[in-house]
């Protein structure tokens, strides 16, 4: 899942800030948030807004982050 994902990311030459979910304030911010599944790549905008947040690795999630993220 994650390493699907940082690969992608990686290969696209996107940067990224990673969250360990093993870690409770994470954990808690999670919660807080709502999400249930992992992995979730929060993608914003330069202005430091949530644009969308997508859960999965699948091939469709990792294009889509890519696509919002060029």
């Amino acid at each position: 899942g994650c390493a699907v994902v940082k690969r992608a990311l990686t290969s696209a030459g996107i940067s990224y800030n990673e969250k360990d979910i093993d870690k409770s304030e994470v954990m808690e911010e999670a919660a807080q948030l709502g999400i249930r599944g992992i992995p979730v790549t929060r993608i914003f905008n330069d202005e430091d807004v949530l644009v969308e947040s997508i859960v999965g690795s699948t091939p469709q999630a990792v294009s889509r982050i890519i696509e919002l993220c060029s």
